[in-house]
């Protein structure tokens, strides 16, 4: 009878709760830290072999960024897939090409064990046709399979772009006859725009109709034919391309947000088209009275819903007050408080979340450190995982600082927070922490299955001081989330359940080891070799070596 009522309400406490075990704040600096009963598989590591320009053999680069998710075989990636990632540079480079770069790999999944790993050899797309990349940092997949990388921070000029000959070697002019347009651009006015890359044949595009600017991500609205893209700068500009046909951005049109005056709706300024002034839009945008932000990272679409990742800064030195001196307006959050005497100190960021019905955009969930402890600062890297009917914004975090909080390890420790989108109202509070990044590490672009049962995310620029493989940049795959959702088919079958719960103790078959958590992910308490255990107050969860299990005592 109590394993019965066990099983009821396990059932119905994990319909709220995340498809894992939460972390607990033991933050281990060396390696990255995930749940208990998870697997973690390295797909793509720094150094690993690849083919490079005109297939001569070479390395991985460093520093990965976004990654991108096309599907193979019958079930569209869930055993099978090609990932791309960025490399967020600007060095020389013979065998890649000079600037950023973008590896394409295929992964497969063995149904054995259900362990994810890379097949054949990777490749580096060749962007020489296209003049080259820059900071490829974030980006986005399209519904019909191809993949965004976004050129972030553009160079001022050649001379910045040159650096002496340790960047781009090559400063001739580009000539743009493309899209419509017959123009000619200095070398560093071809880099800071969106590059459309068919992962298939690694054939790259600009998509100069998208505008230059500090391009970190985009979402694809379900009209296929309308981009959400952000400006990982001080001032951002919040940017939206509508296309003239679904499933082709080549040709279209760019606008950029202004938020109402009093912070309730707004509406899309639209912005000229000619190449001239695309190269310079931000500044264009805010001189035509667009809204003004705070480094706009990620963005991710659910439900009608626009999610931003607003990171933060430790101080814009008076670059917002300049461009309202020229025009432009101020998020409407932002007044006051983050931004006032003509500056802005914003430690922790936010999310912001912009509905599409109305263009009102407010203030998702407001970063910081709570009084329970848990605390959401510079979140970067965000998508939505859907498994079955629940959907998570998964949010990954690259700290700006480590003072106020931000880094209460004291190691440099990067975090990713999962939320249930159910929740209405959202706190940090509502916050269930799934990783912890290993010393010196941006947690960065991620992506899931179509099932939901993998997540791919990347570890970006560690020590090199870490456990290996963590002392690199790494994909990693994590599967398991169908196993830990609520009461799982081997749970169901009591021969593998490793104990009883009865007069107030979980009694198991045999002496065992593990941990109780609270579902916030703190530790209750550790047991070793022990026949039996007392169950805790409340909700909590088992972890053993055999798995883990969501208890609640009767």
């Amino acid at each position: 009878m109590n394993d019965i009522r066990l099983l009821l309400l396990a059932a119905a406490a994990a319909s709220a709760a995340v498809p894992f075990a939460p972390v607990d704040t033991s933050m281990n600096a060396m390696t990255l830290k995930f749940p208990t009963g998870m697997r973690a598989d390295i797909v793509l590591r720094t150094g690993d072999s690849i083919d490079g320009l005109d297939n001569i053999p070479t390395v991985a680069r460093r520093t990965f960024d976004y990654v991108g998710f096309h599907g193979l075989g019958p079930t569209k990636g869930n055993d099978s897939a090609i990932l791309g990632v960025n490399s967020e540079l600007r060095d020389s480079s013979t065998t890649h090409g000079d600037g950023g770069g973008f590896t394409l790999f295929k992964v497969v999944r063995n149904p054995q064990d259900n362990s994810w790993s890379r097949v054949g050899r990777g490749r580096a797309v060749d962007f020489r046709a296209v003049g080259g990349t820059w900071v490829n940092c974030g980006g986005f997949d399209t519904p019909w399979g191809t993949m965004v990388s976004g050129e972030e921070y553009p160079a001022l000029s050649n001379a910045e772009a040159y650096a002496g000959g340790s960047q781009i070697r090559d400063t001739s002019d580009v000539v743009v006859k493309t899209q419509g347009f017959d123009d000619t651009l200095r070398r560093y006015e071809a880099h800071g725009w969106m590059v459309e890359i068919d992962p298939v044949t690694a054939i790259a595009r600009k998509l100069y109709k998208m505008g230059r600017f500090s391009h970190e991500g985009g979402v694809m609205l379900p009209d296929r034919r309308t981009v959400i893209l952000t400006d990982d700068m001080t001032p951002a500009v919040l940017f939206k391309y509508v296309a003239t046909r679904a499933d082709d951005l080549i040709d279209g049109q760019l606008y950029a947000y202004k938020q109402n005056a009093d912070g309730v709706g707004g509406s899309w300024i639209t912005l000229p088209m000619q190449l001239d002034s695309l190269v310079s839009i931000r500044e264009v945008a805010l001189r035509r009275g667009a809204t003004a932000g705070i480094r706009h990272e990620w963005v991710v679409y659910h439900e009608g819903k626009v999610f931003v990742a607003e990171t933060g800064i430790d101080g814009d030195k008076g670059a917002i007050a300049k461009a309202v001196a020229t025009g432009a307006t101020v998020e409407k959050h932002l007044k006051g408080t983050i931004y006032k005497n003509d500056t802005a100190l914003d430690y922790h960021g936010r999310i912001l979340v912009l509905d599409t019905a109305t263009w009102n955009m407010s203030v998702f969930i407001e970063g910081g450190v709570m009084a329970s402890g848990k605390h959401m600062s510079s979140v970067d890297g965000m998508h939505v995982h859907k498994i079955g009917d629940k959907a998570y914004l998964v949010l990954l975090e690259d700290l700006v600082g480590r003072t106020q909080g931000r880094d209460p390890s004291g190691k440099n420790i990067c975090e990713g927070w999962w939320l249930d989108l159910a929740i209405t109202n959202p706190t940090v509070d509502s916050l269930q922490r799934m990783l912890v990044g290993a010393n010196g590490a941006e947690l960065t672009g991620s992506t899931q299955t179509p099932d939901g049962k993998t997540m791919f995310v990347v570890v970006q620029h560690p020590s090199s001081s870490n456990t290996a493989p963590y002392d690199k940049d790494v994909v990693v795959a994590l599967s398991g989330f169908d196993l830990s959702v609520g009461i799982s088919k081997k749970e169901m079958n009591r021969k593998v359940r490793p104990f009883r719960q009865l007069d107030g103790q979980l009694r198991f078959q045999a002496a065992t080891s593990g941990t109780i958590r609270d579902l916030e992910g703190r530790t209750l308490t550790t047991f070793e070799e022990s026949e039996s255990v007392k169950v805790p107050q409340g909700a909590s969860v088992l972890e053993t070596t055999r798995g883990s299990w969501k208890i609640l005592k009767p």
